[in-house]
């Protein structure tokens, strides 16, 4: 099993996030949902957020929740500009979407690829004194 903590619901609304950056300025950017669950979601389209512990808070609708980033996409990546947060009061869910009924997450962890085999090893030889 994955390390999910629960299911996620994939969708798209628009939301802004309020926080600090990294030299400690305030910021106000729009962003999308990329999916939500009710303890946290991912974000696509921040830029200025640098690395995991930040807090910030998310509206929707005029609805606001205060999250922890628990992971930022590196650049250079399939994620890059995408974020993932944890709410710090999971029972203030901001969305107008219904979500599932909490059940354990069935995401899998991709498999590794195969190691190559080792090359195998000579026996020593045999050396007389």
């Amino acid at each position: 099993m994955g390390r999910r903590r629960e299911k996620r619901t994939s969708v798209t609304l628009p939301v802004k996030v309020y926080g600090t950056d990294d030299q400690g300025h305030p910021f106000v950017q729009s962003a999308t949902t990329l999916n939500v669950s009710l303890g946290g979601l991912r974000l696509n389209g921040i830029g200025c957020i640098r690395g995991a512990g930040g807090l910030v808070s998310v509206e929707h609708r005029n609805r606001r929740g205060d999250f922890r980033v628990v992971w930022v996409g590196e650049n250079g990546t399939a994620i890059e500009g995408q974020i993932g947060l944890r709410s710090l009061n999971p029972g203030n869910f901001i969305f107008p979407i219904e979500l599932p009924a909490a059940v354990s997450d069935e995401y899998r962890l991709p498999p590794h690829p195969a190691a190559p085999a080792p090359a195998p090893v000579a026996a020593p030889k045999n050396q007389e004194r």
